[in-house]
């Protein structure tokens, strides 16, 4: 069976962008609730209701446990319209205005009342920006909540409902495409006219393409279907069918232009449905052979003329094939609602509610959420000092308003002897910055800086404190431009009283004990890691399957130009190699494990200085030394000209990440590995993700891939779960 949810939850991951705001009027329904707990990872929930009658559902219904019920509390926001006063003025006065001079005018005392109701509040709360869409319809009747939709939510010319089925296997494959069968209109107008008809079949077909990408369904093959077939027979429907296709080709040309994706979409009028899904009769009907890809005998999109066949249509499918995956769509309400049924299951809404995300997302105009009353946006400062830059990035909510690399001359580095003496001169570049865009410093809520050189801590969020000051101040634990973010943050947080923070330093160290035991007394091992990278997609991950972190096994490999493979055994990072001094397969830039008889004999032969042998562990090891780039792009190109050196020393380098991988299977104590995550700049390689997969292939692992560094992004996420109370602030002592 097509994995559709899945499909659409992929789509969702690459489009990246911050999650829509959705609105449920009926959170009493327990289908709601229990949907509703494994939507959060992509939209941000509003539930309209008391937080007694919802924590009741989850207690004694669904049976959630208290920490499920206090994680499910933390992450939606529940919505009293009762109490609400200021909003039910403003939606109140929204309704008389909008009804003014209709057929169902309302007055402002009646308004008063309506807007007590979750169905009005939730719709007018839509329309005005608070929500991005609203979602109803599993308690609610038709009138109660589509119609209220068609009266008070902005539309385009042309309303409609389609539904997308995903049909078991049992059903004759050789029929629709994966099974994959669409009808449309199924539910809005009981008039139809031929403009009408026409713009229902092309925008039936831009919304399957829209969630269907070509690889999943090679063509939308859309057939308006009537008892005649190209003029088989004759009478009012069947004129009002033709006069629609003659309007397709122009409306089709404009969604072409519009993007070229859509010269998928296939459309006939006029044909039986016979002919619409069978090549067969629609050889001996045209008779004629058609070509390839005509719609004939193809048909994945069944467009109804009138609302009886188009109800059929649903409820034969619906019926016939009650475990099919199915959608209902809204066309022409901008994707501001989606009308669920009565008798929707937890997955049809779940469903419906990710299919809403995912054409939300797509839209060019979303951003964010217009007004963020039910989840108040943050401004915050992330900072990342390296060597010769500093990176800075502004987030408002879940958006960046600016991200920049600051670089820092060697002329200008120079004057200072220690790195924490930059500071100064550090903070006066982020300042400048600050000041040429207009932005005070009372606007930011809160300043995270990148963890540096610290003692051994555990994972999580940090305030600034005078003890992690002092160490970094002193180089108590090693000398990094990574100890200025700290620093950085707090020195600006303390001119506007504002709070700081850092997130995941490197030095976070949750190894086992046998983990750190070498065969040689005086060595045990540490952690110096992509902490904060691989603890970000290793949580992903949990939120992506609706679990917590402390729930998962996963091992992750951040690839860049040093390389870090860690073992996160239920919420704890209890083994991975110290990416820094030398442990691990070799990188762009680092040496990874070395033979030590051999290294010792270099050292003694005085082949390089302490500060060279250094330096070619970290620095300038690795491919620098191997191929004199630490540009993976550049060894690619290499490769691909024909360059049999370059590609032994890649393969070698993806084979050593393999092995690395491969030898943390024991650190989860026998427990399954729940996947692997393939994550840093090089995730991006195909070549990179294929070789690995390659050499894992025996061990049947998931392999996922999250490519790149969201560093700065990740700063963020640990300051704002603190400022809202989804996390706990932790102690440097």
């Amino acid at each position: 069976m097509y994995p559709l949810e899945e499909k659409i939850e992929q789509q969702i991951n690459k489009l990246q962008k911050p999650r829509p705001t959705l609105l449920f009027p009926e959170a009493t329904d327990q289908r709601v609730i229990l949907a509703v707990s494994k939507l959060t990872n992509l939209a941000k929930i509003v539930l309209l209701g008391t937080e007694a009658e919802i924590v009741d559902i989850l207690k004694n219904k669904l049976e959630f446990t208290e920490r499920r019920i206090d994680f499910f509390l933390r992450q939606v926001r529940i919505i009293n319209p009762a109490k609400e006063k200021q909003l039910r003025t403003e939606f109140a006065n929204e309704l008389v205005a909008i009804s003014n001079g209709t057929d169902w005018s309302i007055s402002p005392q009646k308004a008063a009342r309506l807007v007590k109701k979750n169905n009005y509040f939730a719709i007018l709360a839509t329309r005005l920006g608070y929500a991005d869409a609203v979602l109803g319809g599993v308690a609610l009747t038709s009138n109660e909540f589509f119609v209220l939709c068609l009266q008070i939510l902005e539309q385009d010319e042309t309303v409609f409902e389609m539904a997308l089925f995903v049909l078991p296997d049992e059903h004759p494959a050789e029929h629709f495409e994966h099974n994959i069968a669409i009808v449309s209109d199924i539910a809005v107008n009981q008039v139809m006219d031929a403009e009408k008809l026409a713009n229902v079949a092309v925008s039936t077909c831009r919304l399957t393409r829209d969630l269907l990408p070509p690889e999943d369904l090679e063509h939308v093959y859309g057939a308006i279907v009537s008892y005649s077939t190209k003029g088989s027979a004759s009478g009012p429907s069947v004129e009002m069918v033709r006069n629609a296709g003659k309007k397709i080709p122009a409306l089709l040309a404009r969604l072409r232009k519009e993007n070229p994706l859509y010269e998928t979409i296939k459309i006939e009028s006029e044909l039986q449905i016979s002919c619409a899904l069978s090549q067969e009769a629609a050889a001996i009907q045209l008779k004629e052979v058609e070509k390839p890809d005509s719609v004939y005998g193809r048909a994945n999109v069944l467009i109804a003329p009138n609302l009886d066949l188009g109800n059929f249509l649903y409820y034969t499918y619906a019926l016939r094939y009650p475990n099919s995956k199915k959608v209902i769509i809204s066309g022409g309400l901008r994707h501001q609602a989606i009308e669920l049924s009565q008798t929707a299951s937890v997955e049809d809404i779940r469903l419906g509610a990710k299919s809403l995300v995912l054409y939300i997302g797509k839209e060019s105009r979303f951003q964010q959420t217009p007004r963020d009353y039910f989840f108040p946006r943050y401004q915050i400062l992330t900072i990342n000092p390296g060597s010769t830059s500093t990176k800075i990035a502004l987030f408002h909510g879940e958006v960046a308003e600016f991200k920049l690399s600051l670089s820092h001359s060697t002329e200008e580095l120079e004057p200072f002897d220690r790195i924490v003496d930059q500071y100064e001169f550090r903070e006066a570049v982020i300042l400048s910055e600050l000041a040429h865009r207009d932005i005070s410093l009372e606007s930011i809520d809160a300043f995270v800086g990148r963890g540096g050189l610290l003692k051994p801590i555990p994972g999580g969020t940090y305030q600034v404190n005078e003890k992690m000051k002092a160490d970094l101040r002193t180089g108590r634990y090693s000398e990094h431009a990574s100890n200025l973010g700290a620093l950085l943050a707090d020195g600006l947080g303390h001119r506007v009283g504002k709070p700081s923070f850092i997130v995941d330093p490197v030095v976070v160290d949750e190894l086992a004990a046998k983990a750190r035991i070498t065969g040689f007394k005086d060595i045990s091992r540490k952690s110096l890691w992509h902490a904060l990278n691989q603890r970000r997609v290793a949580q992903n991950y949990a939120n992506s399957v609706h679990k917590f972190y402390d729930e998962v096994n996963v091992i992750v490999a951040h690839l860049g130009g040093g390389i870090t493979v860690g073992a996160h055994y239920r919420g704890r990072t209890v083994d991975v190699n110290d990416g820094l001094h030398g442990d691990g397969p070799f990188s762009p830039e680092r040496s990874g494990m070395l033979p030590a008889e051999r290294l010792m004999d270099i050292i003694n032969g005085n082949e390089y200085t302490t500060k060279e042998l250094r330096q070619r562990i970290h620095g300038k090891g690795g491919l620098v030394d191997l191929l004199q780039t630490n540009d993976v792009r550049e060894a690619a190109r290499r490769m691909d000209a024909g360059d049999d050196y370059a590609r032994l020393v890649i393969d070698a380098m993806f084979y050593n990440v393999a092995k690395q991988i491969t030898s943390l299977i024991p650190a989860f104590d026998g427990e399954k590995v729940d996947a692997v995550i393939l994550t840093g700049g090089i995730a991006f390689w195909d070549y990179c993700i294929s070789s690995l997969k390659k050499y894992l292939k025996p061990l049947e692992l998931e392999i996922l891939v999250m490519p790149g560094e969201k560093e700065l992004e990740a700063l963020r996420d640990g300051a704002v779960k603190v400022l809202r109370g989804e996390s706990a602030v932790l102690k440097y002592q």
